[in-house]
């Protein structure tokens, strides 16, 4: 985990805020995603990570990402 990604986390835990990490090369289960959405009543969603420039390729593997959970009609 890079430093921006720990720093985000721990903030998150001292404010008692939930958060959700996922690890992009790792297998990912949309419907505990979804779960955790409605679990956790998420309105607003942040999405942090490590920088493109420190992670190359970070940026188009995250916008893969979003667009399978958010916009890929098969996932509804």
């Amino acid at each position: 985990m890079d430093k921006g990604t720990a720093l985000t986390a721990n903030l998150c835990n001292e404010m008692n805020r939930t958060h959700l990490m996922i690890d992009l090369d790792k297998t990912f289960e949309l419907r505990n995603f979804k779960t955790w959405l409605k679990k956790e009543n998420i309105k607003t969603l942040n999405i942090a990570g490590p920088r493109e420039s420190h992670t190359k390729g970070i940026y188009e593997e995250a916008l893969s990402f979003l667009f399978f959970i958010f916009i890929n009609p098969g996932n509804n």
